[in-house]
């Protein structure tokens, strides 16, 4: 039976709404007043995502503020992002089915993925990296969450459960900044520094590297294609209720602050 899920396109915002509406979403939907939903965004200006429980010794925050990026954190475990050259996808359903563990879950929105990319030319597999000692950078190691394509991390995930609803988002990176993304962490020393980025290019990848010059709009069409065939879902293009809005509003003030869920 073809489910009838939201399709919306927020475009770009600052990462403390992205974040805020991510949440207020999911927190409006365990409510049961809004649809589930599929969402596209980017992020404007670029921002640093840190994990829910990440800390920030490994942060620069001053190079981050003197290079205009934000930082936020999120809702849903992981590590650090940088948003900087992307589009992030955001699903926010209902936890119909108990028994779906979050290993199914990653396998079935991966299966969407893998087709949209696919059509795209581009061949991805689930995680395919051998695991390395915990990084505070997403996008040096690799889990069960994440797709591989040539062996290298195309596409990093992460998700939040509550008792009723489930939200899952994620980063597809178009066109990685090395020297930017090593410059927002500390570094033990300047010679594990220079050792990681040198090995940066051999753990992850970009679309723009894989096929060169990617259509944003075409990007964003394969994607709905793909949660439509795989998931089985009919989608209308919807708005954000005036609930989602309220919500939002108040989440703000919450994710204005990095140290919500610092323990």
């Amino acid at each position: 039976m073809t489910k009838i899920w939201r399709f919306l396109d927020t475009g770009k915002n600052p990462g403390v709404y992205n974040m805020a509406l991510d949440e207020a979403i999911l927190e409006i939907l365990e409510q049961g007043k809004t649809a589930p939903s599929l969402r596209l965004y980017q992020w404007s200006p670029a921002c640093l995502s840190l994990g829910r429980n990440q800390g920030l010794k490994t942060i620069n925050l001053g190079s981050c503020k003197k290079l205009g990026i934000d930082v936020v954190r999120r809702p849903t475990g992981g590590e650090a992002i940088l948003h900087w050259d992307e589009l992030t996808y955001s699903v926010i359903m209902p936890r119909e089915n108990p028994s779906l563990s979050l290993k199914e879950l990653y396998f079935l929105i991966n299966r969407a993925l893998i087709e949209a990319f696919y059509s795209l030319g581009i061949k991805t597999e689930l995680h395919c990296l051998k695991e390395s000692l915990k990084n505070p950078n997403c996008f040096l190691s690799a889990g069960l969450a994440d797709l591989c394509c040539h062996e290298k991390k195309l596409v990093g995930s992460a998700q939040l459960r509550t008792r009723g609803a489930i939200l899952q988002h994620g980063s597809i990176i178009i066109s990685h900044k090395p020297e930017i993304l090593f410059s927002v962490f500390r570094f033990p020393s300047k010679k594990l520094k220079k050792e990681e980025f040198s090995t940066f290019s051999k753990k992850a990848t970009s679309l723009s590297e894989i096929i060169g010059e990617i259509n944003l709009t075409d990007l964003k069409k394969v994607l709905l294609a793909g949660f439509q065939n795989v998931l089985n879902l009919e989608f209308f293009e919807g708005k954000l209720t005036g609930d989602e809005i309220l919500e939002t509003e108040k989440l703000l003030e919450k994710y204005k602050k990095l140290n919500w869920e610092i323990k």
